[in-house]
């Protein structure tokens, strides 16, 4: 190869191969730092689930606000779900990039990933809401309810019942 007087000096060949190096290494690095961290949450999840088998009913919630007061309910929640998940052998630890990754893989959050559409914008909003309207349903202590409190969210989850009958006579439709 002919070197035009620009020449390229070894210093910079040697130096740019040390960045490749440094990035390649940081890549490595972050992708074992998720990886643990994945292995963390799950462990957090499973102490929690058992823990709440051992705290009186209705004070689950409270109690943990009062021992871990920086450790959100939700989080708790996903971190226990990705426990129950990876316990029951529906999360494969080595497919997973990382929490979040585990989260759409369980179903928790959307994966933009797998959708090739064009709409793929429209679609993670849509099923980012329904992801976040599932979850906070399994959050829900049904028994815990008042029965006003149960017939109001019956009411507020009717439409959804109706949107669910009218997706599902529109396939039937399509696949006649």
């Amino acid at each position: 190869m002919q070197i035009t007087e620009h020449a390229i000096s070894a210093e910079d060949i040697s130096g740019l191969r040390s960045l490749i190096q440094e990035a390649d290494l940081f890549g490595s690095n972050q992708a074992a730092h998720a990886a643990h961290r994945l292995r963390i949450c799950i462990e957090v999840g499973g102490k929690l689930e058992s823990w709440k088998a051992a705290i009186p009913r209705g004070q689950w919630e409270t109690w943990c606000d009062e021992m871990f007061p920086d450790f959100n309910k939700v989080t708790r929640c996903r971190w226990m779900r990705v426990h129950a998940m990876h316990s029951a052998g529906k999360l494969d630890l080595e497919s997973s990039r990382g929490i979040r990754h585990a989260y759409s893989l369980i179903g928790i959050l959307p994966d933009s990933e797998a959708s090739g559409n064009k709409s793929t914008k429209t679609a993670d909003t849509w099923l980012t809401h329904l992801t976040r309207l599932m979850h906070s349903l399994e959050l829900i202590q049904i028994e815990d309810l008042s029965e006003p409190e149960k017939n109001n969210l019956a009411e507020r989850l009717d439409v959804v019942t109706k949107f669910s009958a009218k997706l599902r006579a529109t396939n039937a439709s399509q696949a006649a």
